[in-house]
């Protein structure tokens, strides 16, 4: 969220998708005007925690319009 611009009469609109053995988190890309700073370890920091805990990756989809982080379901 810290990468979009949102605000109460503008709410960025996130999508949760279930596909097969992954869920999706994506949503529209609407950058910020004022963006802060970045130390660039968000998604870094998700991709590290998966592969350390499930020996998995994480796929990330940046498109012109849209932004998806793919991250695989742990088996129960």
């Amino acid at each position: 969220m810290k990468h979009n611009e949102l605000s109460a009469s503008s709410p960025l609109e996130v999508q949760l998708v279930i596909e097969q053995d992954r869920v999706s988190v994506q949503n529209p890309r609407r950058a910020r005007r004022d963006l802060p700073p970045s130390a660039g370890i968000g998604l870094r920091n998700l991709a590290e925690r998966y592969r350390v805990v499930a020996q998995l990756g994480i796929e990330v989809v940046e498109q012109a319009e849209s932004f998806a982080v793919r991250l695989p379901l742990l088996p129960v």
